[in-house]
């Protein structure tokens, strides 16, 4: 992810989303699934991807074509519309998701029906 500033990441870095670009989410889901890779691990936080509670990253999880584990580093008491749509959206997509508490797996079974990969980490 990139919020447009001027970053230096290692060579092991080999693709960069524009946050604030919504195709550029399509182009990495392209660029992930022709690349062997065999999982998509999603580090979701809160204001990290761009569009509407981070809207853009349904581009990329929609077109991947592997398995998606998702990282929730934080789940809200009290999500407004458009963040419990995203998170409830990017859950039905995962295969198996992490939690930093059980507090947090709670809340995040009150989104989206419990996956039978949910975890706490």
């Amino acid at each position: 992810m990139s919020d447009n500033g001027a970053y230096e990441y290692p060579d092991r870095v080999c693709y960069d989303i524009s946050q604030d670009d919504q195709d550029a989410y399509r182009q990495a889901a392209d660029y992930i699934n022709t690349s062997g890779y065999d999982v998509l691990s999603v580090q979701h936080e809160y204001g990290i991807f761009g569009g509407k509670a981070g809207s853009y990253l349904m581009n990329l999880v929609r077109a991947a074509k592997m398995p998606i584990v998702t990282t929730l580093h934080t789940v809200l008491k009290d999500p407004n519309p458009e963040q419990k749509a995203v998170t409830k959206s990017l859950l039905k997509r995962s295969t198996s998701s992490l939690t930093e508490s059980r507090r947090s797996t709670k809340r995040q079974d009150k989104i989206s029906e419990p996956l039978s990969g949910s975890m706490v980490r």
